[in-house]
């Protein structure tokens, strides 16, 4: 039996700087998933809370406001990542065969799928995989390293999904990831 694992990911902050590992017990399909199953369950299961204002007097200090117009006191702001930088492409194109076999780790696949670049890798060795993925500009913390070893003892895989040069933060999508079941 297959089973599929949609991964919502959130992230703000430029986009070359984006990277996410994420373990496998076994060798997915990669895929993009739809944003609007999240939507619902986020419908589903979000608490709802209302409010009542009062008056005025509710507001006073808020943001600087001492009058109530309407809808009630509040203010909030909304930022996107206009895109950035185009990524590291010669990067995520160059994965580095040789070296990476040398380190104990084996690039089973890569590939692209929607603003994604990936590849799915396995390691004999947290060091060698910690230094694989340093190279490649993931922001992994030294303190990572025993969790890795836990899931290469265990024979995990490790997807490394990137964005493509030219992708923007906005471009995250969910991923698919559709493998036999465990």
């Amino acid at each position: 039996r297959l089973a599929t694992v949609w991964v919502e990911i959130r992230y703000t902050g430029p986009a070359n700087d984006f990277g996410w590992v994420v373990p496998v017990p076994a060798l997915p399909k990669v895929g993009v998933g739809s944003r609007y199953v999240f939507d619902l369950l986020d419908l589903a299961t979000d608490p709802i809370f209302e409010t009542e204002a009062i008056g005025a007097e509710n507001c006073r200090g808020w943001l600087g406001s001492t009058s109530s117009s309407g809808g009630g006191c509040g203010g909030g702001f909304a930022a996107f990542d206009d895109g950035g930088a185009a990524g590291q492409a010669a990067e995520n194109a160059d994965w580095d065969l040789d070296s990476s076999r040398r380190r104990g780790v084996q690039v089973v696949e890569q590939d692209q799928v929607g603003p994604y670049d990936y590849a799915i890798v396995t390691g004999t060795n947290a060091d060698g995989l910690y230094a694989w993925l340093t190279a490649r500009n993931y922001q992994i913390p030294a303190a990572a390293k025993p969790i890795l070893e836990s899931h290469i003892a265990k024979g995990d895989l490790f997807v490394a999904l990137r964005l493509k040069a030219g992708a923007a933060a906005r471009d995250i999508q969910p991923i698919a990831l559709t493998m036999p079941e465990t």
